[in-house]
This record gives C-alpha cells, structure tokens and sequence, in this order.
C-alpha cells in the first residue's frame, strides 16, 4: 500500500515521526522520506488518514494538542505524588508495608511519563495502595 503524505519538510517530517512515534507506532525519518515499520495488515484505518491527511498546519495542532494532554497528565501526576508525600515520611504512622507499598506506587506515578512512547490518550493510572496505620 502506497500512503502519499503532503508533508515535504525535513523539519515537519521529523515533527510528524515523533508524534507517531508518541501514539505507540514505529518510524523513522531520512531527508526525503519518513518510514513506517509496520505491516500493510498493521495499519488502522486512522494511521492511514493520519498518513494521507496530515498536513503541516493540522501536524502543529495535533502535537500541540498532545502537548496541553500530556502536560494536564503530568500535573495529575505530580498531585497524586504530593497527595500520599506524608506516607512515606520517616515519622509517618503508617505501617511499614504501607509505605513499601507507597514507595512503590509513587515510583510507577514517576516511570508512567519516562518513556518516549508514552500516549496520554491511552494509558492507565497505576492502582493506589491502601493507607494502613502502623499498630500500636
């Protein structure tokens, strides 16, 4: 399948690999070509109208628009780190297998926005433990 994309500029070419590249789809890009690693089976319907239709302009909307979405998920984030701050605090009277369990938790709220791929329009919350107090 032959896709045809408006998309001349290096610039804009590289701009487009990357927002592919944050939607989970693998590609690179050389000076006069952008390549798709995928099979013809593999390709949705929306890559190819994303691959047919994007042009320069739409391509700066689109990547702004993921932006605004993956900053507004990284405030979520940081709030849900700073929510549960008091739990894993040496003088917080929590258990012990509570913090752990915080500890681990606040370290998957931190990885969900490190890798390159991530999509903010596709993803899920790591699950909350429960806050349990140390016994006395």
């Amino acid at each position: 399948m032959r896709i045809v994309n408006q998309i001349i500029n290096i610039e804009d070419r590289i701009l487009l690999a990357e927002y592919l590249l944050s939607l989970g789809y693998q590609c690179s890009t050389s000076e006069k070509s952008l390549s798709l690693q995928a099979d013809e089976e593999d390709l949705s319907q929306e890559l190819i109208d994303i691959l047919t239709d994007m042009t320069p302009e739409v391509l700066k909307q689109q990547v702004e628009v993921l932006e605004i979405k993956k900053e507004a998920v990284r405030k979520e984030r940081n709030d849900l780190l700073k929510a549960c701050d008091f739990i894993v605090l040496p003088d917080s009277d929590a258990s012990q297998a509570c913090k752990d369990a915080f500890i681990i938790y606040r370290q998957e709220l931190r990885d969900l926005l490190n890798g390159e791929n991530f999509n903010p329009f596709s993803f899920e919350w790591p699950e909350k433990p429960e806050y349990v107090k140390e016994e006395a």
